[in-house]
């Protein structure tokens, strides 16, 4: 598919989305995320993570209460961001987007080199811990 044909769908897609009124979008909100299969899954993988850690059972309840906390403020901080906002919101989003596209493969490049330098340093303190 051309670049252009992606551009013009996606300019539709947030046309429609823009025109979505405040009770549509809660309603729709409160049904996503009730559930889903993806966030779920990482639900339990997480909490099977921390059961199986080993660690005391504060440590566990600690561990459980701020996978709680960082989950819901990445999906309530934004929608928080922009009841408080309002408009200036959108001018965000909009800056965001447009730099986001100009640079998004360095973004990609810096995101990827961050997480593989994280998981080297994890893997490598690892090594060093059972030596």
């Amino acid at each position: 598919m051309e670049r252009s044909a992606e551009d013009s769908r996606l300019q539709a897609l947030l046309g429609r989305l823009g025109a979505v009124r405040f009770r549509t979008a809660l309603m729709v909100g409160l049904f996503l995320g009730a559930g889903g299969v993806k966030r779920l899954t990482i639900t339990l993988l997480a909490g099977t993570t921390i059961a199986a850690s080993g660690l005391a059972r504060r440590d566990e309840v600690g561990l459980a209460a701020a996978y709680v906390l960082i989950a819901s403020l990445l999906v309530w901080g934004p929608v928080c961001i922009y009841l408080v906002a309002g408009s200036r919101a959108d001018v965000w989003t909009e800056k965001t987007q447009a730099w986001l596209t100009t640079n998004e493969q360095r973004a990609r490049v810096i995101s990827t080199l961050f997480f593989g330098l994280l998981l080297t340093t994890d893997a490598v303190l690892g090594l060093l811990q059972q030596a």
